[in-house]
């Protein structure tokens, strides 16, 4: 029975998944941005409920994985449609961002750290559609400012390391923080010349980050029997 169903998949052309795809990116932001709403014009954010169902902003991770939808959407389709939502978001998700009473000075911030990550891994892919410098420079400051700085400690025992799950919860360290904490390392050190960074940290610094991240996941989060 499973063959059959992959038979059938297999069996689509990239016109049909093209339009698939097409089709929810557009349903997202119909039903989901908050724009997109008679009287609510302004309101450059992600609803966490369709039709304005629940306007809640205790969502933040959340919109990270949306912007990963206009972001595949415009690199796929190239129209400044949904291109042209990227300002716009940018200047409302802070605004809306509930995170930003628990620090007024930059909503950008959260007390959970794999939910940074995921809004600067959106960021990232922001600029690497764009070449928008802004983009990555946030993500750069984010990650170098509180995500890395969760590493740790190298010296005590069970941990040996590790990114922390939650800002006030230091010893917590799990896959879900250390994973996108390794492909962020990765992909700053990747457009580290293309941003033309020309302060902070040396590019290696963040491939040598990478690595560690990674090789301790690896050690001590694997699932897998590791072998000499």
């Amino acid at each position: 029975m499973l063959c059959c169903v992959f038979g059938v998949f297999a069996q689509k052309d990239i016109t049909y998944w093209n339009k698939m795809a097409n089709g929810t990116s557009e349903a997202l932001i119909k039903h989901f941005w908050g724009a997109s709403f008679e009287g609510y014009e302004k309101r450059y954010y992600f609803n966490y409920g369709s039709d304005l169902s629940d306007m809640s902003t205790n969502n933040y991770w959340p919109q990270a994985h949306a912007m990963d939808v206009l972001v595949d959407a415009y690199m796929r389709t190239g129209k400044s449609y949904y291109k042209e939502l990227f300002p716009l978001w940018w200047e409302g998700m802070p605004k809306y961002n509930f995170a930003g009473k628990m620090n007024p000075k930059d909503p950008w911030w959260n007390v959970f750290v794999d939910d940074m990550e995921w809004i600067v891994l959106a960021q990232i892919r922001m600029f690497e559609s764009t070449g928008e410098k802004k983009y990555i420079e946030k993500a750069r400051q984010v990650y170098d400012d509180w995500i890395w700085p969760t590493w740790g400690p190298e010296d005590e025992a069970p941990w040996f390391g590790g990114i922390t799950w939650k800002t006030d919860v230091a010893k917590s360290k799990n896959a879900c923080s250390n994973g996108p904490a390794a492909l962020i390392a990765a992909r700053l050190y990747s457009f580290y010349d293309q941003a033309q960074f020309s302060d902070g940290k040396i590019k290696n610094a963040y491939l040598n980050e990478a690595i560690k991240i990674y090789i301790w996941e690896k050690n001590y989060l694997s699932l897998i029997p590791q072998h000499n």
